[in-house]
């Protein structure tokens, strides 16, 4: 239930964002408008990261993410609201976007600390394989799923859709069971302790065990060159190749069709035990990706190298959860996962807004292949380091 539920709130989000950017590209016609949207979503995870975490140990993580929907199910049905009345701005989308960033700061690190609660230890991996599965079918539907109804209906319609599927999210999750692990003796003690003191415990985790401090420091280093990776290939296909706006959307949902195909390849397995193989090959595929994506000059060809980025994508992202889960005790997940999240994105808001004023100054293929370089040279790194190699030799025996 708690999958289904987060499927369906993906999908509205995908329709609503992609609505809500062709409304300001439309109204506003402003690049820049859309970069500063992605600064605002982006920069709350260095604000209110510690605090989510904090709140995450202390609360009830299955009623917080329903808490969660609910607050962006009103806050997008006003969006909605607004717009069948023309009389949304941009303050108003800056404000939505702020709110839900926010919001999202809880509700992430929650849907990966809340899995052990839901499924044997050895499901774990099969687990944050089938979220990975969710996204990438909303990712496919969702962009056809947001022109179709922007052009026939208006975005109105869209952002509507967007409100609904929380409401729907939010109801999913209340009927989901749930074991009370989280409600230990250490979470017991994590409850007295101040919030200072309980965010410094899930800094102190990193401190005390190098694989972790290692997987954080590898994620600050692939989320500064894959977030702005967006901004620079619609820059590529568009400015520098000419491709339409349509070919720009084709090459998203075929990329998206291959993370459902790694995804479900992923799904169809129990725990790998070569998880650093699988760190090293989703980092590279995606830092391949971006390289080819940057010298080739046809643009009918970007779709088929972009299938590369798609298909590496879950492999990673699946290592980095499932080895973040087994090494993280229970009572420290909400402290941990919500650490994690802002700090391996500390960077992300500023290498976005400098991806800009880089591709006006250096083009897109350049900024392309220097993004795909460091994906590279990160994935060198993860397989000469003996933490990540020595986890595969544990997990052998096991």
């Amino acid at each position: 239930m708690v999958w289904a539920g987060q499927t369906i709130s993906i999908f509205g989000d995908v329709v609503g964002g992609m609505a809500l950017s062709i409304y300001i590209l439309k109204t506003i016609g402003s690049a820049s408008a859309m970069s500063f949207n992605m600064f605002l979503n982006l920069m709350p995870r260095l604000i209110a990261g510690p605090v989510a975490g904090v709140i995450l140990d202390r609360t009830d993580r299955k009623k917080g993410m329903v808490v969660c929907d609910v607050i962006q199910g009103v806050t997008t049905s006003a969006v909605a609201w607004m717009l069948f009345t023309r009389s949304l701005g941009l303050v108003h989308i800056y404000l939505w976007t702020v709110i839900g960033s926010v919001v999202r700061m809880y509700y992430e690190p929650a849907t990966y600390a809340i899995i052990p609660s839901l499924v044997d230890k050895e499901a774990i991996q099969q687990a944050n394989a089938m979220q990975s599965t969710g996204r990438s079918v909303a990712s496919v539907f969702g962009p056809a799923v947001a022109g179709f109804v922007f052009g026939l209906f208006g975005p109105w319609i869209a952002m509507f859709l967007d409100a609904l599927t929380f409401w729907v999210s939010a109801a999913c999750i209340c009927a989901a069971y749930t074991r009370c692990e989280q409600k230990s003796a250490g979470y017991s003690e994590s409850r007295r302790a101040s919030g200072v003191e309980a965010f410094c415990e899930g800094l102190a985790f990193f401190g005390r065990n190098r694989l972790a401090l290692y997987l954080l420091l590898m994620t600050i280093i692939i989320n500064v060159a894959m977030l702005p990776s967006g901004i620079a290939l619609q820059y590529h296909l568009i400015n520098a190749l000419q491709a339409s706006p349509e070919l720009y959307g084709i090459t998203w949902s075929a990329s998206s069709a291959a993370t459902l195909a790694s995804s479900v390849v992923l799904v169809s397995r129990k725990r790998w035990k070569r998880q650093s193989l699988m760190l090293v090959t989703g980092t590279a595929g995606m830092g391949a990706a971006m390289v080819l994506a940057a010298v080739t000059r046809k643009a009918v060809m970007i779709p088929v190298v972009w299938t590369i980025y798609g298909f590496a994508s879950p492999l990673l992202g699946v290592a980095v959860s499932t080895l973040y889960q087994e090494i993280t005790p229970a009572e420290l997940r909400g402290r941990v996962f919500s650490v994690r999240t802002t700090v391996s994105t500390a960077l992300a808001p500023f290498s976005s807004l400098m991806v800009g004023p880089l591709l006006d100054s250096v083009g897109s293929i350049r900024t392309l292949t220097g993004l795909g370089l460091i994906l590279l040279a990160t994935a060198i790194w993860v397989f000469a380091t003996r933490e990540f190699r020595s986890r595969d030799v544990i997990a052998a025996e096991v």
